[in-house]
């Protein structure tokens, strides 16, 4: 089983890749966006994405139904501790599915889906969690990889050139796109979009 994943990575610095990793998280996010008919300025639907593929999406809410303890549980991630628990990619069988904290934002669903789905794309070993109030354990490189390619599956390199030759804002990147704003922040930073643009003005 992976670790639950917390918040998407947004203001983490995510740096040491692995030499030529982007290009690839580029190239299989521009695949799987085609897939769908998606142009690069187009938003993207994870769980289109992830039903495409066969992953089932399992909310937090479905499994409330379950049993009392099942009942504790999802109560105490969808409000004591909401922040606590985001998604986790699971083996089933051959194939995987996605457990889902469906009481966050739908910007924040969209990234965490997005983010599972990386893991699943870049065939990351499934590993374990380990919980302790909220110390985890977990691949640091896996993760890295999983939010740079989450994010360019969301908004993709090309897309985000193109906002930023028509010099839009962060908000307005962020609407386009369905995501927060400060995920389009990062992705327009960190794509080299804006630095790419302002140097052919």
């Amino acid at each position: 089983m992976r670790r639950p994943i917390g918040r998407y990575g947004v203001g983490k610095r995510v740096s040491e890749y692995r030499r030529g990793f982007k290009k690839e998280a580029e190239q299989i996010a521009q695949a799987e966006r085609v897939e769908l008919g998606l142009a690069p300025r187009d938003p993207l639907d994870p769980w289109q994405l992830a039903s495409h593929h066969g992953v089932e999406v399992v909310s937090l809410s479905e499994l409330r139904r379950q049993d009392d303890e099942a009942r504790a549980a999802v109560s105490h991630f969808v409000s004591a501790d909401s922040g606590a628990f985001s998604a986790m990619l699971l083996p089933v069988g051959l194939g995987a599915c996605i457990v889902e904290n469906d009481s966050h934002a739908s910007t924040r669903r969209k990234a965490n889906l997005s983010h599972e789905l990386g893991h699943l794309f870049l065939d990351h070993e499934f590993g374990y969690a380990i919980f302790d109030g909220r110390c985890r354990d977990f691949d640091a490189t896996a993760e890295r990889e999983a939010v740079w390619l989450g994010g360019e599956l969301l908004i993709p390199r090309v897309g985000a050139l193109a906002c930023a030759r028509d010099d839009m804002s962060d908000a307005d990147v962020a609407h386009l796109f369905g995501v927060s704003e400060a995920l389009a922040a990062m992705r327009m930073n960190a794509s080299g979009a804006r630095l790419q643009a302002s140097r052919r003005r």
